[in-house]
């Protein structure tokens, strides 16, 4: 009985831990299109809280007096009643080409996600055929820390139960 209080008292609280925790819908992130030659413009857009303003940040965008956050480039952002916005970020035809990382910041806290952003060389003033539907990248929020920390506890748990069926084979031997 003794054993089968334990195995109560330690899978309570393993059981707990696996559990989502309830939150707010999550946060989203996308940059549009998701590669652009330097000298453009790229969209920035997602969801957070609701009626707050926040800022959209990157290496890749212009940074200067007025898009600046913590010494990174930044465009600034309003949400709307339903956390949506969207702002226009502009990519300095002196940025070097490559890959940049795409963050955001809302109600005073990092959205914890991030979108890649694909800078090429300047244009040489020739127009450049872009197919059609090739733009856009997105991502979600904190829903893999919550599933790395369910999965965790669930194998900290079957461990625990099998280690202790093991035992108990051994015991009726």
């Amino acid at each position: 009985m003794r054993k089968m209080l334990g195995l109560v008292m330690v899978a309570i609280p393993a059981i707990w831990l696996a559990s989502p925790a309830v939150a707010g819908p999550a946060a989203t992130l996308h940059v549009t299109p998701s590669s652009v030659a330097a000298g453009g413009t790229v969209q920035v857009s997602g969801t957070c809280e609701a009626n707050t303003s926040g800022f959209a940040l990157s290496h890749a965008f212009l940074h200067d007096a007025s898009h600046d956050f913590a010494g990174v480039g930044a465009v600034s952002f309003t949400t709307n009643a339903s956390g949506s916005f969207s702002a226009t970020a502009t990519i300095p035809a002196s940025t070097t080409p490559g890959s940049y990382d795409v963050t955001a910041r809302c109600g005073g806290g990092n959205l914890g996600i991030t979108a890649a952003l694909m800078v090429t060389a300047a244009s040489s003033g020739q127009p450049t055929a872009v197919p059609a539907g090739t733009g856009g990248t997105s991502a979600t929020g904190p829903a893999t820390a919550t599933t790395e920390l369910e999965l965790a506890a669930a194998g900290a748990a079957l461990l625990l139960l099998g280690g202790l069926g093991a035992r108990r084979a051994r015991a009726h031997r």
